[in-house]
């Protein structure tokens, strides 16, 4: 009974207003410390991944969870120039590479996403919601490093090569044979000046750099999940770059290349797995319902692979990666202002 008056209460725009507005105020000691060690990590060198990578709690800026991770949320309010979002958006926080739409949409009335592609599937899970198409998210933060600090940095780098490897998330752990990868940065190595190896946060916590910089190699990361300053730091971590590879698909695809940035993805065996005591993390138990559509990712995959495969790209290919993850669909802030309270 107590669910279906709460549900019932929800229901109404006016009432979750205030209920939104409710908890905030709640959690105002929790969003002031995010955004206060937000920015003290904003000062740190992007190599200081140790620091980078350290936790940093949740805060409660808006209903719809996902939008508040890796930043976007502030990235967001900052591109429209606005001091708070509408509470009935939530977005898809990074690109699915597969018909999987996550289930904890319900009380939000748009979902933001990247193209036609994810754009179908939210449509047949949510038929009575908008999906708004705004393509790669990394067009809508600005560069954590300025003009001069990038041209030096950039300067002392000489030409990068930027390795993105198969990563973990808390509550699943990546395994994939370190040994054979090395072998295929060292390969690949040649005629670069640096290699950077762009780390997620949980593999840093897991002791995963040592053998990176045991090659010589520099360790950076985009930084924690709940870092506002997480997409700005990963746009001028690949604005960096001059060639990307990886093992794996990921969002990092379509924002190198979105920055115009040459991807290579080499095929290799990986394998997730459970982080013990972590059985009931919300991640693990997502996986199990991403696994249902495994077949779908393993399809778009080997697509992948075969397009990104180190030669140029046709314009066929070029077609098929611009409709995948909707370059055509970059708003302006006036455009995705008007998308977001009309």
């Amino acid at each position: 009974m107590k669910d279906i008056l709460m549900s019932k209460l929800l229901s109404y725009r006016g009432t979750r207003e205030i209920l939104y507005s409710l908890i905030k105020r709640k959690n105002l000691d929790k969003n002031n410390f995010l955004l206060k060690e937000s920015t003290r990590r904003k000062n740190l060198s992007i190599f200081e991944f140790e620091k980078l990578s350290e936790n940093i709690p949740n805060g409660y800026f808006h209903p719809n969870g996902d939008i508040q991770l890796y930043g976007f949320y502030h990235i967001l309010l900052q591109y429209i120039n606005k001091r708070r979002l509408p509470s009935n958006i939530a977005q898809e926080h990074g690109f699915i590479f597969s018909s999987f739409v996550h289930k904890h949409f319900t009380s939000a009335e748009k979902i933001l996403t990247f193209s036609d592609y994810r754009e179908k599937f939210i449509t047949n899970q949510y038929p009575l919601k908008k999906a708004i198409k705004i393509g790669p998210y990394i067009h809508y933060a600005q560069n954590i490093l300025n003009e001069k600090d990038h041209k030096n940095l950039k300067e002392k780098l000489g030409k990068t090569l930027l390795v993105f490897p198969f990563h973990s998330i808390d509550g699943v752990l990546s395994d994939f044979d370190t040994k054979e990868f090395l072998e295929i940065i060292e390969k690949k190595r040649k005629g670069f000046d640096s290699v950077i190896v762009c780390l997620y946060f949980k593999d840093i916590q897991l002791g995963r750099a040592d053998e990176y910089i045991a090659k010589g190699y520099k360790v950076t990361t985009a930084g924690h999940i709940n870092d506002a300053c997480f997409l700005n730091r990963l746009k001028s971590i690949i604005e960096l770059s001059d060639y990307i590879i990886s093992n794996c698909v990921g969002s990092y695809i379509a924002y190198g290349l979105y920055l115009n940035k040459r991807v290579e993805l080499f095929r290799q065996k990986t394998i997730l797995r459970d982080e013990n005591g972590e059985e009931s993390n919300e991640n693990k138990l997502a996986m199990v319902e991403i696994g249902k559509h495994w077949d779908e990712y393993d399809l778009i995959q080997d697509v992948l692979f075969a397009i990104l495969n180190g030669d140029v790209l046709t314009n066929e290919n070029n077609n098929y990666l611009n409709n995948l993850f909707g370059f055509d669909y970059i708003q302006t802030s006036e455009e995705l202002y008007h998308s977001l309270i009309t």
